[in-house]
This record gives C-alpha cells, sequence and structure tokens, in this order.
C-alpha cells in the first residue's frame, strides 16, 4: 500500500496455466498477450505491476 491507506501502489498477480506441453518460445509469446492486453494496460502508469507466471 502506498502510504495513503485508501491508494493502491502496486497490484500482485500470479497467473498460473496448464502448459507443461509449452515450449520457451510459446511462453513468451502468452507473457506478452498477458502484459500487452487491454486491461492491464489501462492500469494507471503510477500503479506498479507485479506479475508471476507460473506453468504446471
Amino acid at each position: 500500500m502506498d502510504d495513503n491507506p485508501r491508494k493502491v501502489s502496486a497490484l500482485d498477480m500470479e497467473i498460473t496455466m496448464l502448459g507443461h506441453y509449452l515450449n520457451d518460445s510459446e511462453k513468451k509469446l502468452l507473457e506478452a498477450a498477458a502484459l500487452s492486453c487491454p486491461a492491464t494496460r489501462s492500469i494507471h502508469p503510477d500503479i506498479q505491476l507485479i506479475v508471476k507466471f507460473t506453468y504446471q
């Protein structure tokens, strides 16, 4: 949280995919798509976006 308790300063997300069969190139493509989607881009630039991708 920010110094102001009513203001979000960061979003911490973990995206888990059943992708044990994906190669590194395919994983990078999916991660790039997730990070450039309209919902992700609509987050205010002052909010830190922390994204962790997990493949099972």
